[in-house]
């Protein structure tokens, strides 16, 4: 994004802190490629003025989430994920949309190696019911920084199986000190149809102010979940878009180091799932 001067960016409305609040949060992950600041840092704007808000509303194109919490048994968009992520650009505060999932493809950035993340009898269900189900905390695992404010994931509009959230916490930047930082997720979980292979997606817009005349950084990565069918493996591949002409190699660099604490924290919160199951205790003994 440009420098701007005068204009409130997302992570500068004081709202976001109260708003958050008032929701549950019993649930992202931090794209933070940049060094910690040293002890001269300048200090940072009040917290009030380094938030954003943290309600969502819908862009242009797309309906509104609803206050109602991730479904404790997955539905399933019935389409491809483009379809499903086509419902719902923009999160509220965001001066920049979620780029769509052909945006990857066509400006590719490999964040990774395709890897194993489950085996049967795990199915992409209970991949999504481990990270992003209600009482799931792989979301606050991920949001490393300072003061971590972790949204709730709410439904869009009365689309199922397609999720959005809303992370911000500080970051200690360089020169520059402590610095909002925004995390938006949107979700799907898709198949074209009832037997059709199962696709789970979920998409990362990070967004770091650093105030003028920087402006705001931006990066976006997708990580895809897909099982080619019933008893096969999930695997997962990763994506990622910098969307800021500045820093670009670090910026990549940075989303890479991202994308393995994502693949760490997926097996971590994957690992009681697949773990095997003790043998039933044997009968009592006759007589």
């Amino acid at each position: 994004a440009a420098g701007r001067s005068g204009r409130q960016g997302p992570g500068e409305d004081p709202a976001l802190r109260a708003s958050l609040a008032e929701g549950p949060a019993p649930l992202l992950r931090l794209s933070d490629f940049l060094e910690p600041a040293g002890p001269d840092a300048p200090p940072a704007p009040a917290a009030s003025e380094d938030r954003a808000s943290g309600s969502a509303t819908s862009g242009s194109e797309g309906a509104s989430p609803q206050k109602d919490p991730a479904p404790r048994t997955p539905d399933v968009f019935c389409g491809s994920l483009e379809e499903a992520f086509r419902s719902h650009a923009h999160f509220a505060g965001g001066q920049v949309p979620f780029a769509a999932p052909s945006d990857f493809s066509v400006k590719e950035l490999c964040l990774g190696d395709e890897v194993q993340v489950a085996l049967p009898p795990l199915t992409l269900e209970t991949v999504f019911q481990a990270l992003l189900g209600p009482a799931s905390d792989f979301r606050a695992r991920l949001a490393d920084g300072e003061e971590p404010v972790v949204g709730p994931l709410e439904r869009v509009g009365d689309l199922p199986g397609v999720l959005v959230g809303r992370t911000v916490q500080t970051l200690r930047i360089p020169v520059r000190g402590r610095r909002p930082f925004v995390e938006d997720v949107r979700a799907a979980l898709c198949g074209a149809s009832a037997s059709a292979p199962r696709e789970l997606g979920v998409q990362l817009r990070g967004t770091l102010s650093l105030g003028w005349p920087v402006g705001d950084f931006t990066t976006q990565s997708l990580h895809l979940f897909q099982q080619a069918a019933p008893g096969c493996p999930v695997m997962l591949r990763s994506l990622g878009l910098v969307q800021t002409p500045m820093a670009q190699q670090q910026a990549a660099e940075g989303l890479r180091d991202s994308r393995r604490r994502f693949v760490a924290a997926v097996s971590e919160f994957l690992a009681p799932a697949k773990a095997p199951q003790p043998p039933p205790p044997l009968p009592p003994a006759a007589g």
